[in-house]
């Protein structure tokens, strides 16, 4: 016999499905923003040194040409703002996850005693209330490539968002 929690229960495990990818392609985008800001910012770093050694010792052909690397790739910092973008990221991911956390206690823990929460009415509007917060971080998260999927995916298919416990 269908239980009529049954199909609460079944769509509660697909917004959680759906939030723990969208976690999991926020965190891997954040790493990707923060390997930009740190493969474009150490290196200009070390230039904008060279730039300065350069100045002192009176080489000012290379002061010049390194003075514009540094300039240019500031430029770009101050445009791409990966560490902002990483951020973002990091915040959508967070709250992806939490809303995964909450809908994963909704759905072990709140639908096995329906009768305490207003019988199935009540869990199913306990359950549109987490549905759309998850609308609204879709429309709020940031953009995330082709990329931060791909290895969200990966990474989720090979486990690494299972928890002990379920096993």
């Amino acid at each position: 016999m269908v239980s009529p929690v049954d199909p609460i229960i079944r769509e509660a495990r697909r917004v959680e499905e759906d939030v723990l990818y969208s976690a999991k392609r926020h965190f891997e985008a954040a790493r990707e923003w923060n390997a930009y800001h740190l493969s474009i910012g150490i290196p200009l770093t070390v230039v904008a040194a060279l730039t300065a050694g350069s100045v002192l010792s009176k080489h000012g052909f290379v002061a010049a040409v390194l003075a514009a690397v540094v300039t240019a790739g500031t430029a770009l910092l101050t445009f791409l703002k990966p560490s902002e973008r990483a951020a973002q990221h990091t915040q959508a991911g967070n709250a992806y996850q939490s809303l995964r956390n909450r809908t994963r206690i909704f759905r072990e823990i709140t639908c096995a005693n329906p009768d305490a929460h207003g019988g199935a009415q009540g869990l199913e509007e306990a359950l549109k209330k987490l549905s759309d917060e998850r609308d609204d971080l879709n429309r709020k998260s940031p953009i995330t490539s082709r990329r931060a999927f791909q290895r969200a995916r990966k990474g989720i298919t090979e486990g690494e968002a299972d928890y002990e416990a379920d096993r």
